[in-house]
């Protein structure tokens, strides 16, 4: 508990987001010793883990962070977006891991990665089988692809 207010700032809020500021020289550091360091959108790469299960929970992070899971006109797309070294790491970790090839537009500031359908909901069922955490509005998308797939509705479901 603390006695600090929240602030918000500029144009009304539109969308459930909230920003997170600390400050402090201390924390800054600790944090760096970790890899949280600043502009990391730029500079951040595809880390070397200990073993699966880091693997597993990092690219997972990375997709509820910064990706996106999609089941739109009945197909399951699953995207990030990040630094080429991200997404090119990535990608290899998937093509050892399920020997399937992914996708990544490379732009000139940062690259885009992503995976569709089948091979899609294999990369989902191994992040998101018996793990605690989840974003839920992420995993809501994915159960209704599940129960789409196994239904047979033939219907479209939209975002």
């Amino acid at each position: 508990s603390s006695d600090y207010r929240i602030l918000f700032h500029g144009r009304e809020r539109v969308q459930n987001i909230v920003k997170l500021y600390i400050g402090g020289e201390q924390i800054v550091s600790d944090l760096e010793k970790y890899g949280c360091v600043p502009n990391k959108t730029y500079t951040l790469e595809f880390p070397k883990l200990d073993n699966e299960e880091a693997y597993r929970g990092f690219i997972l992070g990375m997709i509820e962070g910064d990706g996106g899971v999609y089941f739109y006109n009945n197909t399951l797309t699953v995207a990030l977006t990040g630094t080429y070294e991200v997404c090119k790491g990535l990608s290899e970790f998937i093509l050892d891991k399920f020997n399937i090839y992914t996708k990544i537009n490379r732009k000139p500031t940062y690259s885009v990665w992503k995976i569709y359908s089948k091979n899609a909901d294999i990369l989902l069922n191994y992040l998101y089988s018996n793990v605690e955490f989840k974003l839920k509005r992420k995993f809501d998308i994915y159960t209704k692809y599940l129960d789409y797939k196994n239904n047979g509705k033939n219907k479209i479901i939209t975002k």
